[in-house]
């Protein structure tokens, strides 16, 4: 009886696990996101936070077989209500009034645009009680239900317009907290460690309410997969499996999902000039997403089918390239491609310890005095000083802040960034799965000190001794609101100097044949006369 118990559990662990394999699938979801999904199932029998359960729960509706629509949507409806209720309960209610989880199942929806959060200061729920705060009056909500389809219909020649907002284009948010801007990363990493719950987890709610728009749409449209655009580069990266090729139109398409690529972010189309950043090419792939998601609304929007050959000119219109002179195109060029540069320059100028004459390839020169020429002012103090600045901006607020909220940076990333900052990344990242009650916190402990212990190829920076460089993490930890967090660690080097200690004293003693006195009470007499802040 009991060889069949555990077979029957084993099949159905192993039907489950390739149930969640062929529902990330359909959702194009990353692979880290169907990693953690798995997890999550694994851990089903092992104690959970309240907000891990519920997000549980709601994968195990998400790989059911719909069969009554009411039924369904109750169930959907509960599922939704249990997880919000279990994030109102996380650290006292801190982040209760904020709780995003987008719309709801509509039958209307033709379409759906998921961007990357709902601002804080424009949170008030759509419908009483259901956490949602993406309100249609929002101008860059309005950009993709209102402005975007009645420029495309005026392209296509077509004599319909939309007054007010399009109910048919349904929102999801890749963040499902209402946040700050200038803090939101932190604050994600501050409520996953208050819930119990990974960065992963965090963001495979939102790809499970993706999941359920899909399965509401298909139930309503005889199975057709629902339309899907990206409207922010960081959901994509985080929810979307980014190494699968779109067919020769761009789109990638599953049996859940008719997926449209990604898009600028609504803000782009209400402050145009953010649209300058990208190029000519890139504004024909926009184009061509806009036509393939709305063109397969049907209704009135049949008509935008037309550009589909030609493709659209939406976001040149809206960038203002199509008003501009052939000069002034030149010039926004030359802006673009300097901008680019000055990274990859201010990387090799890095390696090459800022000085010029370190160069050797023939292009890092010309591109040196080329923007020695335009942004140094013809100065290398200048341009020296200026890439300085841009290098340490983009990894102390960029990279080294992604390692630190537990995103993957690939090897590609940590050898354009040279030595100097690499073991800062890489302790960044360990330091990412410590968890809150210290469990790993030896493992974390040494495989920290091993990264600061070894020497990347290329470092040159002051703080290359191990001790510096906990010194220097710690006040980073600290700088970040973590100094609780990283007391764990400090035990741990604690602990360890401890030991090594009292394992050399009693080396020695038993070298000299000493007896009487423990190398403990030995060691507890000691007083070491200076000792760094993470050994106190």
């Amino acid at each position: 009886m009991c060889k069949k118990y555990r077979a029957q559990q084993l099949a159905y662990a192993l039907d489950t696990e390739a149930l969640i394999d062929t529902v990330m699938q359909r959702l194009c979801a990353s692979k880290k996101l169907e990693k953690a999904a798995k997890q999550l199932f694994k851990d089903r029998n092992k104690y959970m936070s309240g907000v891990r359960r519920a997000i549980l729960n709601m994968l195990h509706l998400l790989i059911s077989t719909p069969t009554d629509e009411d039924e369904y949507k109750t169930a959907y409806l509960k599922a939704r209500d249990d997880l919000a209720k279990a994030i109102a309960k996380v650290s006292g209610g801190r982040w209760k009034d904020y709780i995003n989880l987008s719309d709801l199942l509509s039958d209307f929806t033709k379409g759906l645009v998921c961007k990357n959060y709902a601002p804080n200061d424009d949170c008030n729920e759509q419908n009483k009680g259901m956490h949602n705060r993406i309100p249609r009056t929002n101008s860059c909500i309005l950009t993709y239900a209102k402005v975007l389809i009645n420029s495309l219909l005026k392209e296509a020649e077509s004599g319909y317009r939309f007054d007010g907002a399009f109910n048919a284009v349904a929102f999801v948010d890749a963040c499902v907290l209402a946040l700050e801007k200038d803090r939101y990363k932190a604050e994600i990493r501050e409520f996953i460690g208050a819930a119990g719950i990974s960065l992963d987890e965090f963001y495979l709610i939102s790809i499970m309410l993706i999941g359920f728009q899909a399965i509401w749409y298909g139930m309503n449209n005889n199975g057709n997969p629902m339309p899907l655009l990206l409207a922010s580069a960081n959901a994509r990266d985080h929810l979307i499996d980014t190494t699968l090729q779109p067919n020769e139109y761009g789109n990638i398409i599953t049996s859940w999902l008719f997926y449209c690529s990604v898009v600028p972010h609504g803000e782009c189309f209400v402050t145009k000039k953010y649209l300058l950043q990208w190029d000519e090419e890139a504004y024909r792939k926009f184009g061509n997403s806009f036509v393939w998601f709305y063109s397969r609304f049907g209704g009135h929007l049949t008509a935008i089918e037309q550009l589909i050959d030609d493709g659209s000119e939406i976001v040149f219109r809206f960038s203002g390239w199509l008003s501009l002179s052939e000069e002034e195109k030149a010039d926004i060029r030359a802006c673009r491609r300097i901008n680019s540069e000055m990274m990859r320059l201010a990387a090799i100028m890095y390696r090459a310890e800022w000085k010029f004459s370190a160069l050797t390839n023939t292009a890092d020169i010309e591109m040196y005095n080329r923007l020695k020429a335009s942004k140094g002012k013809g100065s290398d103090n200048t341009l020296i000083e200026k890439l300085q600045k841009r290098y340490a901006s983009h990894v102390n607020y960029s990279t080294i802040d992604s390692a630190f909220n537990g995103e993957t940076l690939d090897e590609e990333d940590l050898q354009e960034l040279g030595g100097k900052y690499s073991h800062v990344i890489q302790a960044a990242s360990e330091f990412a799965i410590l968890e809150d009650d210290g469990s790993n916190a030896k493992s974390v402990c040494k495989a920290i000190d091993d990264i600061f212990t070894s020497r990347e190829e290329g470092d040159n920076s002051w703080d290359t001794t191990k001790d510096a460089r906990w010194l220097s993490f710690e006040k980073r930890c600290v700088e970040k609101g973590w100094a609780k967090k990283f007391a764990l660690l400090k035990e741990q080097r604690s602990n360890k100097g401890a030991t090594k200690v009292a394992n050399d004293v009693a080396k020695k003693r038993k070298e000299l044949g000493i007896t009487g006195e423990s190398s403990r009470a030995a060691v507890a007499r000691m007083k070491p006369t200076a000792k760094p802040s993470w050994a106190a």
